[in-house]
């Protein structure tokens, strides 16, 4: 008598899994591509640093202060290196690629926190709208239009918060290799970013302390940043400031830096997430994802809000002004995108409609508010394409310029 085999079945494809790759397009067109703006220009003339040294005889170390903090132009140098492509192509892939990661960290972060298809849909849905969305006033947003190290961080980010949570979660046998892999993550982030990679162990912590049930000990470790931060202020007042760094500091567009200079709708950026993050952990349990993420958010947001307010003033003493404390709430908001999707799901119960009403609208005002933030460019700076803004004629004439191809 022959015996009958178990014939395995596969499972089923995720449906939202080409979402990224069909959405990077679009994310293109909304946020616009600006490869040489913002901090872009400097990143790339540190690539171009490494890829020829004799370059920028006399101010090297203004570029070579990013190299050697972060992997990013050392990578992105071995990529021209590497590539048959000219360095302004190369660099309009990799720009896509970390949209496509960013889009797919998203997608992973939204599968550990919903059930249900529509959820993931709308949180990789509402990410790819909101690239552009400023963080308060950190002089940061969601996803930059150019190529940056936090391009990178971004998503490694949130592929860390994911396996964090698989790892709290996960059997026993399995935790050790989810806990490594979650370790793994930050540790890259860290090498493209050092500050984002600080503030996103930070975040891991409180979350993987949230989601084990010890909530107790994510706040005292809070209340022991602001110990901490206390005792540098006091002992900042015993150390010297330089003129020329007071003077750096208190300049207009530096203003990001002091929390006393925001106007009153950035200050609102920081306490409206701060107020839906606390609403939302007190409506979950504290050990479910969705839970844990909400207060892991609230306490890294308060804090960090509270020790800029006490400890970081306009004036002086200036120790704890170069960590940009409430740069941490980049974190805040990209997990808060996500978050919102469920939001969004529960309001679709009621009505599909009203849902992709507000969707077409989020996709306009973004794209309107693009072309508004960049007046003297296109939308798409392709390769190749004439450059009328002056600045980026500057920057191309310099005796770099065989190297962009």
């Amino acid at each position: 008598m022959s015996r009958s085999r178990t014939i395995p079945i596969a499972a089923p494809p995720h449906p939202t899994r080409l979402a990224p790759v069909l959405l990077a397009p679009l994310v293109l067109v909304i946020n616009g591509y600006h490869p040489f703006a913002g901090d872009a220009g400097i990143y790339i003339a540190a690539v171009q640093h490494i890829l020829n040294p004799t370059l920028y005889p006399l101010n090297a170390v203004f570029v070579t202060a990013f190299t050697r903090l972060s992997v990013f132009p050392w990578m992105l140098a071995a990529l021209i290196r590497l590539a048959p492509l000219p360095l302004a192509w190369t660099l309009l892939l990799i720009h896509l690629l970390s949209i496509f990661l960013f889009l797919e960290s998203v997608r992973q972060l939204a599968r550990r926190l919903f059930t249900a298809e529509p959820p993931r849909w709308y949180a990789i849905l509402l990410a790819a709208a909101c690239c552009g969305l400023p963080v308060a006033g950190t002089a940061l947003v969601v996803m930059d239009p150019y190529l940056t190290a936090r391009s990178f961080s971004t998503p490694l980010t949130l592929f860390a918060i994911a396996v964090c949570l698989d790892a709290v979660k996960s059997h026993p046998a399995l935790r050790t290799r989810a806990w490594l892999r979650t370790a793994l993550l930050l540790l890259l982030t860290a090498l493209f970013h050092p500050l984002m990679g600080a503030y996103a162990l930070a975040f891991v912590i409180l979350l993987a302390l949230i989601s084990s049930s010890r909530t107790r000990f994510a706040v005292a470790l809070c209340a022991a940043a602001y110990v901490l931060a206390g005792v540098a202020f006091a002992v900042a007042h015993f150390l010297p400031i330089s003129a020329a760094y007071r003077q750096a500091v208190s300049l207009p567009q530096r203003s990001f830096l002091f929390l006393s200079r925001w106007h009153w709708y950035e200050i609102l950026g920081l306490v409206l997430p701060l107020v839906l993050c606390h609403l939302a952990a007190r409506r979950f349990p504290r050990s479910s994802p969705v839970g844990a993420l909400c207060f892991a958010c609230f306490l890294m947001g308060s804090t960090t809000v509270i020790i800029a307010a006490l400890f970081i003033p306009s004036a002086g003493p200036y120790l704890l002004v170069p960590f940009q404390l409430l740069r941490s709430f980049h974190i805040v908001y990209v997990t808060g995108i996500v978050l919102s999707a469920g939001l969004l799901s529960a309001l679709s119960r009621r009505s599909l409609l009203a849902i992709a009403a507000a969707f077409i609208v989020i996709f306009a005002a973004m794209f309107t508010a693009q072309r508004a933030f960049w007046p003297g460019s296109p939308r798409i700076e392709m390769p190749g394409q004439p450059s009328y803004n002056p600045w980026q004629q500057a920057f191309l004439r310099i005796p770099a310029q065989g190297l962009l191809g």
